[in-house]
């Protein structure tokens, strides 16, 4: 039974994490309709600076058990901000120029990565089967990304690069796990995030416009909601019987992706996307 509540809360939670990102698209949209000009280094500061005010929020009324000061050496919490913020930028300034879905899935070959880092720094022992896996899911994303042909776009290239910080940004996380409460490290992340942001988006900040502050706002605080309820159904259920249902996000993207931008994927975005689907299901479920 707690398998299934589970499933139910990342399902749930992956609704907020596919919102967070169209907020962020549209809030990159409004720049062309009239409305401030939104850096997407900027909407990666708006992510920390209002998913630290949440979490802040939820550590000061829910969580007040959580310490502030965390176990783990700072250099891992600064290494994973590092590694998030660098794929938070990659996704929101691909979100620019491309689908919502096709973003979504290209960055969920970061698990590719993630094999291949944990390999190198954790010492993970795995077996032929899953590079094999991970081999064909990369061949999704040359489905989705078509780097030979006239529909080939730059952007998708950064959204690659995006799931190779994501997929070292998860190495971390699992060395924070078992030293750090989750909610510790969600203030930290979204308070060293927001910093680290704010230097870089320093030069390019504007004034945003009535209409994009809760666009703003709704990326931070969709992405921490959506991150507070995947910690919670992972302490209560089995990560591999729950992985598949992560998938979901994808089914979110398309959706919102359809209802707010009008976006049609074609048909090697289905290809694509369901070979790395099938390939990051396939890795979750094999230990080696």
């Amino acid at each position: 039974m707690s398998n299934v509540k589970a499933a139910f809360m990342v399902v749930v939670a992956c609704a907020f994490f596919a919102g967070a990102n169209t907020f962020a698209k549209a809030v990159g949209l409004a720049n062309d309709v009239g409305f401030s000009d939104i850096h997407p280094l900027q909407i990666a500061f708006a992510r920390f600076f209002f998913g630290f005010l949440a979490i802040s929020t939820v550590r000061l009324t829910i969580q007040r058990r959580a310490p502030w000061r965390p176990n783990a050496p700072f250099w891992i919490h600064f290494s994973r901000v590092t590694m998030g913020l660098g794929g938070l930028i990659c996704v929101f300034w691909a979100l620019t120029a491309l689908p919502l879905a096709d973003v979504t899935a290209i960055a969920f070959s970061s698990p590719i990565f993630t094999m291949f880092f944990a390999v190198m720094f954790l010492g993970e022992v795995v077996g032929i089967r899953r590079p094999i896996a991970a081999v064909v899911a990369f061949i999704g994303v040359l489905v989705m990304v078509q780097p030979t042909s006239d529909s080939f776009h730059i952007l998708a290239l950064v959204a690659l690069l995006g799931a190779v910080f994501t997929g070292a940004e998860v190495v971390f996380v699992r060395v924070l796990a078992q030293r750090d409460h989750p909610v510790t490290i969600l203030l930290i992340n979204n308070a060293l995030g927001a910093l680290m942001a704010l230097a870089l988006a320093f030069p390019v900040l504007s004034w945003p416009s009535v209409a994009q502050w809760p666009l703003l706002a709704g990326v931070g605080i969709a992405m921490v909601t959506g991150q507070l309820i995947f910690v919670r159904a992972m302490a209560v259920g089995e990560a591999n019987f729950l992985a598949p249902y992560y998938y979901s996000n994808l089914l979110y993207a398309a959706l919102f992706g359809f209802l707010f931008f009008g976006e049609l994927p074609q048909w090697t975005s289905y290809a694509g996307a369901a070979l790395i689907v099938g390939s990051g299901i396939y890795i979750a479920f094999r230990t080696k």
